[in-house]
């Protein structure tokens, strides 16, 4: 059958239609065109009149295979359906071609079917930019698998799915270790690299069909067709391969570990969240076995119970951050042998549970170290402290104080960022913080740690060593770490005068801190003779009960407010000198 030609060109239906849609076609009741036009090239076809009386499924299958939607777009016409559909077109080569479909069947006047009149509009750009947005909010980014939010959606289907059954699944978690070393010292270019290494390795152990989800990380999840004892045997393995596993970045080998938690999902088993809380807390368990281990859950486990009491723990301090029931002591750091106009202080965290108890910080600091919130604490504690210098001003003294940093704001580079920023909103001056950090925490990221105290320290902030000679392995890092005072670790201060060794240690300590310009501080200090030995020895600065116990921030505070208030105005910088910190 021809194609229907409109005399003096296009009407004006026709200009019409060419502005809203790609195609226009009409089909007899057979389903072949009477005419095809539009104002793009057809597909599968050279052009519009080839079209003359070909059917409408074989000009979209191109002489290859229907798609499934072409399928059911014929099913329709063949019901004399109103269409409003997308369909997908495969073209020579395999490309696919995304249409939107609108069609209505003609019926005369009797009611008869006479065929169709539709048009279509290519929406191929449109469907590939949403088919990106959904791949990027269920896949991670650097490796491709599925991200958290997908590991959910695929665990509530699988938990659905087994209840009222007698099939068993598993969801194991899985955690690397040492991994962050390699990230540290070889940049995190090669953390990604070996992230997405091992990432394909992992993928060898899984069946079609089963999952793999980076959490966040170096984590992931996996979901197996297997039951809990048939899913470890298979998580051992994948621990062995991690181990053997050699990353090799810039002709330096690098071995990582693996710690598996397995849990199993069958009828019964609890909540998404209840699976996903216990797969984590046999992962835990698996962790304090040592490296390499795979623990499958259960209920009635010491590691599991220790893992309920550290989330109890958890919400405990949340609570208490925002309750605002976190309180700051302070105990003063005196000079060994003379005095100054500054008063030093030293500030400690305390924490009051909900039922008025105290807790010291070896009561909720692990917690909020393993479950990554210590950074949040350092920076309460650090805008508290810049308002408390700004209270004692405003009545009439002025102090420092020194704050302890963790090991994990020393390693964030987003918290580094809001320390600063923190600084810079207020008046006190910066010279007025001397921040703290452990000696371990300064030697195992030592790169990083450099970088974050030289950027900390162009704002006027001094640094102290913490806890220095509790490793013994201080000195060979000693001499790049940008600091300003070293904390003598107590161990060697409350014995001194009965221990030659300790005596003769500390002697080592202060010779080399006076090599390298750097004031030192005897931590411990219980009584009055403790004190004069400190004093021969020719340590600069004395902190412990034997100096001063430590006091509740407020209460010093309201004590001061009785006084007569005198303002001062800021001084001037501390000083870098030895010997300066008050």
């Amino acid at each position: 059958m021809d194609v229907v030609h409109e005399p003096g060109g296009l009407s004006t239906a026709s200009a019409i239609a060419d502005l809203a849609t790609d195609w226009y076609w009409q089909l007899d009741e057979n389903l072949c065109y009477l005419f095809h036009d539009g104002r793009r090239a057809p597909l599968n076809a050279p052009d519009h009149a080839s079209l003359a009386g070909r059917s409408r499924l074989s000009h979209l299958c191109g002489g290859g295979a229907a798609t499934s939607s072409v399928l059911q777009h014929q099913s329709m016409l063949e019901q004399h359906l109103e269409l409003d559909m997308n369909i997908a077109v495969e073209q020579a080569g395999g490309t696919l071609v995304h249409c939107h479909i609108v069609a209505r069947p003609i019926l005369d006047a009797n009611g008869q079917f006479r065929g169709y009149r539709g048009c279509g509009r290519d929406i191929t750009d449109s469907v590939v930019m949403q088919q990106q947005l959904l791949h990027m909010a269920t896949h991670d980014e650097l490796t491709g698998i599925f991200n958290r939010r997908e590991l959910h959606t695929r665990l509530q289907r699988l938990h659905d799915f087994v209840q009222g059954t007698r099939h068993e699944f598993s969801l194991c978690l899985l955690d690397l270790d040492r991994f962050k070393l390699v990230n540290d010292t070889a940049g995190h270019a090669a953390g990604d690299r070996l992230l997405m290494d091992l990432v394909e390795l992992i993928q060898g152990f899984l069946a079609e069909g089963e999952t793999i989800a980076r959490m966040g990380g170096d984590e992931f999840a996996l979901l197996l067709e297997s039951p809990a004892d048939s899913a470890a045997k298979r998580g051992r393995c994948m621990i062995d391969a991690i181990a053997d596993y050699e990353f090799t970045w810039e002709n330096r080998p690098y071995k990582v570990g693996a710690c598996i938690g397995i849990t199993p999902i069958s009828d019964g088993q609890g909540t998404v969240e209840e699976l996903t809380d216990r797969a984590d807390s046999a992962c835990y368990a698996a962790k304090n076995e040592g490296r390499n281990q795979c623990v499958v859950f259960s209920h009635d486990s010491q590691a599991y119970l220790e893992y309920r009491a550290e989330l109890e723990q958890l919400e405990m301090i949340k609570s208490a951050l925002q309750a605002n029931r976190l309180r700051l002591y302070m105990q003063v750091i005196e000079p060994s042998t003379r005095r100054t106009q500054r008063a030093h202080y030293e500030i400690l965290l305390r924490l009051e549970s909900e039922n008025g108890e105290l807790l010291t910080p070896d009561a909720f600091i692990p917690v909020a170290e393993r479950f990554n919130i210590m950074q949040d604490l350092d920076i309460w504690v650090l805008e508290h402290c810049l308002n408390t210098l700004e209270a004692f001003r405003q009545r009439g003294q002025e102090i420092s104080l020194s704050i302890n940093l963790s090991g994990n704001t020393l390693s964030d580079q987003s918290a580094l960022q809001r320390i600063i920023d923190t600084i810079r909103l207020t008046e006190v001056p910066a010279s007025l913080l001397c921040f703290e950090i452990t000696e371990t925490a300064a030697i195992s990221n030592i790169d990083n740690v450099v970088s974050f105290m030289n950027s900390v320290k162009q704002e006027g902030v001094q640094f102290a060593l913490d806890d220095f000679g509790a490793g013994l392995s201080s000195f060979a890092y000693i001499r790049s770490l940008p600091i300003d005072y070293l904390k003598i670790d107590g161990y060697f201060i409350r014995n001194i005068r009965s221990d030659s060794t300790n005596r003769a240690i500390t002697a080592a300590f202060v010779q080399l801190s006076r090599d390298l310009g750097i004031a030192t501080v005897a931590k411990c200090v219980e009584d009055k003779a403790t004190r004069r030995c400190i004093q021969r020895l020719g340590i600069d600065f004395v902190q412990g009960y034997g100096v001063a116990r430590p006091r509740d921030v407020d209460q010093m505070l309201s004590e001061l407010s009785v006084e007569p208030v005198r303002k001062v105005a800021w001084s001037g910088m501390i000083g870098n000198n030895p010997g300066s910190l008050a």
